[in-house]
């Protein structure tokens, strides 16, 4: 595991789509700390760390509000929080790693 910090910025806050998992802008801020595919919900992030491959993190509290009072129309501001999320894999390189390192495979 390591640590991102995710800035959600007034751009991302203009940006983002109510009720859009994918778009709102926590969602949006996500993708610009490096997260692929985000997901995000009042209690939950989720991102794929490789091809057909979901982590997730529960994020602060505080996201929750958030997430509530975008969706409702109302007022946010921009913000900033760190979560735990997974590696993300290279699993073409993993696999192929596997196999060199497998007997099986040696000439």
């Amino acid at each position: 595991m390591k640590r991102v910090t995710i800035n959600v910025t007034a751009d991302h806050i203009r940006r983002g789509v109510c009720g859009d998992m994918g778009k709102c802008p926590i969602a949006l801020a996500c993708v610009d700390a490096g997260l692929e595919y985000p997901a995000v919900d009042a209690d939950r992030i989720d991102y794929e760390v490789a091809p057909g491959l979901r982590g997730h993190s529960t994020p602060p509290v505080a996201i929750c509000h958030f997430v509530e009072n975008f969706d409702d129309g109302k007022h946010v501001d921009p913000f900033a929080f760190e979560m735990a999320v997974e590696e993300l894999i290279d699993v073409d390189a993993r696999r192929s790693a596997e196999l060199a390192d497998d007997d099986r495979w040696r000439d």
